[in-house]
């Protein structure tokens, strides 16, 4: 931890124990009693007693106190005697006066609120109040004037010392008072309430029970303060002291939870035992408040409160156990907040509606070192979710590391399988194709009768063949009738053999740069074996090759006027089924039209698919000459 925030939170507790000494000192201040608003009587009359019994005066009163818990009225009265200093406006200022109260001047009603009917659904002592005298009403002599105030038991109903003087010297009176119980209450309802969405929007993104249990805290508390304001109820006597009742209590078990997650105690078993504590309390309280006994609800609370202080007390024990830094300013808190209650009972004796002046501040200076507390929280967790994120980038690169090694082998991998797929490739068209001409060269040349020509046509469809291994290793630069056009003598001389005359019908293509060299290489090898099989079997005197673009593709057509074919006449060679299989290769459909004439048509897409692994061919047989050769996969040779 910093120095700097070490000091801090070593003297924050000083700082607290300072600003509440200060704040007991401020309550010890009030509006003095004038000496002019002289007593002269007062009684009291309880529940349905038709008579109003005389009790010794003296203010301040407190209902709860002098008469118990029970509902009813005390009247008091006073002999007003005028001051030309008050002006053409006194006032009258009753600091606390109620649950109602009504005033009279002479028996003339100048106030009342919350009588009768109403007082169950009234509060008036929450604020101050102003009450204007008639200035025509008021006499040299004297006049009397009569204060009622209305009691619910249990209620902290009460009256202190009321006050008469200018307007302007009353009002600012008044003013201070509105400010410290109306104002204040409503400036710290806002804070709560600020505190707590922060926490609760903490507690979801965080998912942190801890900071959900701050704003649970914070939203109970601006309950309770928001309900300072509320002069008039919702609900009637004792229904809404037991609601108020519950508020608080509902703050407090969340604090509760709050310092156990900070103390790293929260556990199962607390979770049960919060569960169990809140369950008796919703189901028990609302008994005890409708059962009406003297004493009963104050004992109930009593009990509830001493519980959540034992455990309050079980958590400062493992706040110092365990050194928290925390540990002191909890300790300062609850001593605060005690002292701060301990006032308020004092200024409403025997009454459980406690006007929360002192203990209010108290909660609502600990509110901002909570957000101090939750701010720590989430800088501790600020510094976690940095920790994991570096582990996680680590992690990160060491599987970039692997999965880039693993590319790096598989690249050499893919790039071995096709070197050996080109050198399959390359072989067996060497076998298939230069193989089988310089086989056929070789037998040729053993034979003495055997014709020049004849030898230079074997060795010029030798040449061919070793030009087109060499064309299929270089890259095809997407000129389909280029290629076309260098193909066209091979096909010329193939025909020529046979006498037949070639008749070329190529139009202008488009590029197909998408062909590979293999592609290309089995094209020329499919129109090749096509020139051959014209020229051996069809007995035709003229070929056909034309080319031309259609809208999804090319089609390439070879056709003869030669004498057609059986398709269903068994065959001792496999050169259909050869081109087939080379089509297939190429990605293009193939048509053989076998009669009248045969007609080979060839449709191939502007970007043909790679071709899928399919059934190869049968091997070429090896040569007579090499005995125990192993046959190469491929297409097959022409049938002779």
């Amino acid at each position: 931890m910093p120095v700097w925030a070490w000091v801090w939170v070593r003297s924050l507790p000083l700082f607290v124990l300072l600003g509440l000494v200060g704040l007991f000192g401020l309550l010890g201040s009030g509006p003095a009693w004038a000496g002019r608003l002289v007593p002269t009587d007062a009684c009291v009359q309880v529940g349905l007693d038709a008579t109003c019994r005389p009790i010794a005066l003296a203010l301040p009163f407190h209902w709860d106190a002098s008469v118990g818990q029970r509902s009813g009225s005390a009247r008091f009265g006073f002999r007003l005697e005028r001051d030309e200093a008050d002006g053409p406006a006194p006032t009258l200022l009753l600091p606390r006066a109620g649950n109602g109260f009504s005033v009279e001047l002479d028996g003339a009603l100048l106030a009342a609120v919350g009588t009768g009917a109403q007082t169950p659904f009234h509060d008036t002592t929450k604020r101050p109040w102003l009450i204007p005298l008639p200035a025509e009403r008021l006499s040299p002599e004297g006049n009397r004037l009569v204060i009622t105030v209305m009691a619910s038991g249990g209620r902290a109903a009460q009256l202190q010392p009321p006050r008469v003087g200018a307007f302007a010297a009353v009002q600012a009176d008044w003013e201070d008072l509105r400010i410290w119980r109306v104002e204040t209450p409503r400036t710290l309802m806002w804070i709560a309430a600020l505190i707590a969405a922060i926490c609760m929007l903490m507690g979801l993104v965080q998912r942190d029970l801890l900071f959900l249990a701050c704003g649970l805290a914070q939203v109970g508390w601006a309950l309770r303060l928001l309900e300072l304001g509320w002069v008039r109820t919702p609900l009637p006597w004792p229904e809404w002291g037991g609601i108020v009742a519950t508020m608080l209590m509902g703050t407090q078990v969340a604090l509760t939870v709050y310092f156990l997650q900070a103390a790293g105690l929260w556990s199962e078993r607390w979770r049960r035992a919060g569960m169990v504590f809140t369950a008796v309390w919703l189901l028990v309280g609302p008994f005890v408040v409708a059962s009406g006994v003297d004493g009963l609800w104050l004992a109930w609370l009593g009990l509830a409160s001493a519980a959540l202080l034992a455990v309050n007390l079980h958590v400062a024990r493992e706040a110092f156990r365990r050194r928290l830094f925390w540990r002191w300013l909890f300790i300062a808190w609850w001593v605060g907040l005690m002292g701060a209650v301990a006032s308020d009972i004092a200024e409403s004796p025997g009454s459980f509606y406690v006007h929360p002046t002192a203990s209010r501040l108290v909660v609502g200076l600990f509110s901002l070192v909570l957000v101090a507390l939750v701010a720590r929280r989430l800088r501790e967790a600020n510094l976690s979710d940095r920790a994991r994120s570096r582990e996680l980038r680590r992690a990160l690169n060491e599987q970039q590391q692997r999965l880039k090694l693993l590319h790096e082998a598989e690249a050499r991998r893919v790039v071995e399988r096709a070197t050996w797929t080109e050198r399959q490739r390359l072989m067996r068209d060497m076998h298939d194709g230069l193989g089988a001409q310089l086989y056929g060269l070789h037998a040729l040349a053993g034979r003495p009768e055997a014709a020049r020509r004849e030898l230079q046509g074997q060795i010029r469809q030798a040449i061919e063949e070793l030009r087109l291994v060499v064309d299929a290793m270089n890259p095809f630069d997407g000129d389909l009738a280029a290629m076309l056009g260098d193909l066209r003598s091979p096909l010329e001389r193939r025909l020529a053999l046979s006498q037949v005359d070639l008749r070329w019908a190529v139009e202008e293509l488009p590029r197909m740069d998408v062909l590979s060299p293999a592609q290309v290489q089995h094209l020329k090898r499919l129109l090749l074996e096509a020139a051959t099989n014209i020229a051996r079997h069809s007995g035709a005197t003229e070929a056909r090759l034309s080319a031309h673009s259609t809208p999804d593709g090319l089609t390439l057509e070879l056709s003869d006027n030669g004498q057609g074919f059986d398709p269903n006449a068994p065959r001792a060679g496999n050169g259909l089924r050869n081109m087939r299989w080379r089509a297939m290769m190429l990605g293009a459909q193939i048509d053989i039209e076998a009669q009248p004439h045969c007609r080979i048509r060839l449709r191939l897409p502007l970007d043909p698919a790679a071709p899928a692994p399919g059934p190869v061919p049968p091997a070429s047989p090896a040569s007579p000459d090499e005995p125990g050769a192993q046959p190469l996969p491929g297409p097959p040779r022409q049938p002779a």
